[in-house]
Parts: structure tokens; sequence; C-alpha cells
């Protein structure tokens, strides 16, 4: 992995500790339901962008060797 994949998922498992302590303490308060919510979504993003970032590179790496592969032939 390099260093910007790092620093992402750094980031998610700080996103992910706070909404599990933020939860714990304010779920039965119907006010912050909603932020709690919109926590979870936020996570969810960050985890669905982090699988497309990982898609690109593979896909990246395949149509690099594929063009290797063309330039021999």
């Amino acid at each position: 992995m390099n260093e910007e994949e790092n620093q992402f998922l750094e980031f998610l498992n700080y996103q992910i500790n706070q909404k599990n302590r933020f939860e714990n303490v304010v779920r039965k308060i119907p006010m912050f339901k909603s932020m709690i919510q919109d926590g979870h979504k936020t996570i969810l993003k960050m985890i669905d962008k982090f699988e497309n970032i990982r898609h690109r590179e593979v896909y990246d790496v395949l149509v690099h060797e594929f063009n290797n592969m063309n330039q021999k032939n």
C-alpha cells in the first residue's frame, strides 16, 4: 500500500472509532440519531471510495500489462 492509502485507512479507522464512541454515548437521545446515521453514511461512502480507487489501480495495472504484451508482439 502506498502512503495515500495508509493515510486514508487511518482516517477511516478514526471516523469509525469516533462514530462508535459517539453512538455509545448518545444513542438514546433522539435528536442525535440523525447525526449517528450521517456518520455511518459517511463511513460507507469512504469505504466505497476506497474500493473504487483499488479497482482503478487494478484496472490500470491490467491495461499496462496488456499494452506491454501488445508491444512485445
